[in-house]
């Protein structure tokens, strides 16, 4: 027995007797023979396979899909509610432009505001009482093959 063997007998024990007596020459021989044996049954299941590791690239590489996929729609909302945010700013400032002293009467208006934003304006006369008539103002602006449309009504004097 070698010093290796005593050091580690507690470990090496049940595995010598598993592999049973050794047809080596030497003592020296028999325990490397042993030693081999015991690393290749110890350490040969330690690897991945070919089949395994393209398992684990395919699920990787579907993940990365989806996520990128995730990524980009929500690039394209967020572009979308910038575009809406965008619109309402304008179509409250043009009616906002249409203030208390802007003369009202019924007409149709429409222009570009830029930027593939445009608007149009559509003004209707609902009911006259008097000197002074409500109006129906319908605001559009559209954009990128959408539209937002904002309604309010106001009382003018009578033209």
């Amino acid at each position: 027995m070698f010093f290796f063997e005593k050091k580690n007998q507690k470990t090496f024990g049940p595995l010598r007797a598993a592999f049973g007596p050794h047809a080596a020459q030497t003592p020296r021989e028999a325990d490397q023979k042993f030693l081999r044996a015991f690393f290749k049954k110890r350490f040969s299941s330690l690897g991945f396979t070919l089949l395994e590791v393209m398992a684990a690239l395919v699920i990787a590489a579907l993940a990365t899909v989806v996520l990128l996929q995730a990524g980009f729609a929500g690039a394209a909302e967020n572009r979308a509610a910038a575009d809406y945010g965008n619109a309402l700013s304008r179509a409250e400032s043009r009616l906002a432009s249409l203030g208390p002293l802007t003369p009202i009467q019924p007409e149709q208006l429409s222009g570009d505001d830029g930027g593939g934003f445009l608007w149009s304006v559509s003004i209707t006369r609902l009911q006259t009482a008097g000197p002074l008539s409500l109006y129906d103002i319908a605001l559009t602006e559209s954009f990128g093959g959408r539209r937002l449309t904002l309604r309010t009504r106001r009382l003018a004097p009578t033209r």
